[in-house]
């Protein structure tokens, strides 16, 4: 979980624990680092990162909304 942690802008060492990636079809993970997902959100406490938290706390209906455009 530590691989996503620089990807999502995770402060050092934080894991990227109770997170949700979406990536959009077709994308693939090449070499040692994960690709940046198309979108994610989660519901990791705020000392996890190093300012305020770039992306939305877990909300299942834009998650679903985001997985639906993603799949258009």
């Amino acid at each position: 979980m530590r691989l996503f942690s620089p990807v999502l802008g995770l402060r050092s060492g934080a894991p990227a624990w109770d997170v949700l990636l979406l990536d959009a079809p077709g994308v693939q993970w090449v070499g040692t680092a994960p690709p940046r997902p198309q979108f994610w959100m989660h519901n990791l406490h705020e000392s996890n990162f190093d300012g305020p938290p770039p992306v939305p706390r877990r909300d299942g209906a834009r998650l679903a909304k985001e997985l639906v455009q993603m799949l258009e």
